[in-house]
């Protein structure tokens, strides 16, 4: 089981911010700088993302370790879902479009 210690949980908690905005940038703001269509489900996965980070580091310093160590674990497991699903659909729908073109 992980135990914090007060000095790595004030990192972490400072450190989430960062994260939320870095995912924010690549799913919301990323798209810009492709080629593909602007994505509506990944714009609002970023957002969601980000709103649960951001309020995850404020909430935090007021559970306790076992909890926040929660909260960690499942934005990990959210935003690897939410990577492998949105990476799944994309493949998909350029076989889709591949085959149509054949």
């Amino acid at each position: 089981m992980l135990r914090l210690t007060e000095r790595r949980r004030a990192v972490v908690i400072e450190k989430l911010p960062d994260l939320a905005n870095l995912i924010l940038g690549s799913t919301f703001l990323g798209q810009f700088l492709t080629d593909r269509p602007f994505s509506i489900v990944l714009a609002a996965a970023g957002v969601g993302v980000w709103a649960g980070l951001a309020c995850s580091s404020l909430w935090w310093p007021r559970m306790g370790d076992y909890l926040g160590i929660f909260i960690i674990g499942a934005g990990v497991l959210l935003i690897t879902g939410t990577v492998v699903l949105l990476d799944w659909l994309a493949r998909r729908k350029e076989r889709q479009s591949r085959d149509r073109a054949a």
